[in-house]
Parts: structure tokens; sequence; C-alpha cells
């Protein structure tokens, strides 16, 4: 019986330092991934969490990782200034060959959603219009009217009744690799996109485990 108790307590022992040692490297990968994506645009601050758990122990056996939620903020992109860009993505793969050599590196995904909010100060820049952005309404001069939005590959269209149209275009952004929507939330312009496959921010990253 002693035997027993000893055997269940190393056995414990055991599982607790494994779980330990899994939750050192997961950190020490998201914050590789995040410095990897604040080389990529030096003016932004990112942060990267993942939920994926075992992290060691699924990498190895189906090479994947579960989800991944990416939070980059003041990500610059030509005139503009994006407050946030947020990156949700699912089912995340690895190459596992690099995997031998103490790496991980992230070769695609199954799916993906990114929203990113433009600053309604820095639309208020571009343009030089005293624009107010509401939840679904667009404001100038102190009338505040519903937002009618269109969307035109990079380019965003904002018509404001009788007012002459205002067009915010999208530059390119390693972190947003299309246009796919675009409503008004408070304060900002926000725009998402569906992807299957990596930002290049994020493509073939490849960080120290």
């Amino acid at each position: 019986m002693r035997r027993l108790i000893s055997l269940v307590v190393v056995l414990g022992v055991l599982l607790g330092l494994l779980s330990i040692a899994d939750v050192v490297i997961r950190h020490q990968v998201e914050g590789g991934i995040a410095a990897r994506v604040d080389r990529s645009d030096p003016d932004a601050r990112a942060s990267v969490a993942i939920s994926s758990f075992p992290f060691v122990g699924r990498l190895a056996v189906s090479g994947t990782i579960s989800e991944m939620r990416v939070d980059a903020r003041g990500v610059p992109a030509g005139p503009l200034v994006f407050s946030r860009v947020d990156l949700d993505l699912t089912d995340l793969r690895i190459r596992r060959s690099a995997l031998l050599h103490g790496h991980v590196e992230l070769v695609g995904l199954r799916s993906g959603v990114i929203t990113a909010d433009i600053s309604q100060e820095s639309v208020d820049h571009l343009t030089g219009l005293p624009i107010t952005f509401g939840p679904g309404t667009v404001g100038v001069g102190g009338l505040q009217l519903p937002a009618q939005l269109s969307i035109h590959g990079p380019a965003v269209t904002i018509r404001l009744a009788a007012l002459p149209s205002v067009t915010v275009t999208i530059p390119p952004l390693n972190l947003l690799p299309c246009v796919g929507g675009v409503v008004v939330v408070p304060r900002a312009l926000q725009v998402s996109c569906r992807v299957t496959s990596l930002p290049s921010a994020l493509a073939e990253a490849s960080v120290g485990a």
C-alpha cells in the first residue's frame, strides 16, 4: 500500500512538473511571436495569447496550435494609425521538422478573423474634417447621421448626406492583408478581414521553444 501511495505521489509530481514546463514553453513561444510582430511594425506593440493544452504534446502529435490571439496597438499604416489590430486565428499549423531543432515555425492556419480600428483622430487628420464616430453613426459639424459606408478594394467611402463623400484608402499592412468589412464604432472606423492563410507578419515565424 505504501509503495502504491509513493508511486501515485511520484506520478503526481511528474505530471505537475510537465504541466509547468508546458506553460513555460507556451509563454516563451507567445513572447517570441509577439517580438516577431513588433519587428515587422517597429512602432507597434503586440501581445500574443495561445489557447492549446497540452501545448507541447499537441505540437508533437498533430503539429497544430488550436487557437491564437494577437493584439497589436498603435500600428502605423502610411498616413493612418490603427489604434488596435486584433487577430483571432484557429488551427494553426507548424513545421514539425523545426521542432527537432527546438523551434516552433508557423506555416498555415485553417481560418482567422482580423479586426482593426482606425482612430477618429487619424481620420480627422487625413481628411482635414472634424469627423466624429458614434455607434453606427458619423458626424460632421455637430450633426450625427447613420453611417453610410462602402468598400472598393482597399478604399472605404463614407457618405455624409448632402456633403461630399470621404474616402479613406487603407495602405498595405503586414497584419491586415485585406479589407472585407467595415463598421463604425465609437471613436473609430473598424475594418475586418477573414483569412485562410497567415498574414505576412506571421508567415513562417520561427521562435525558440
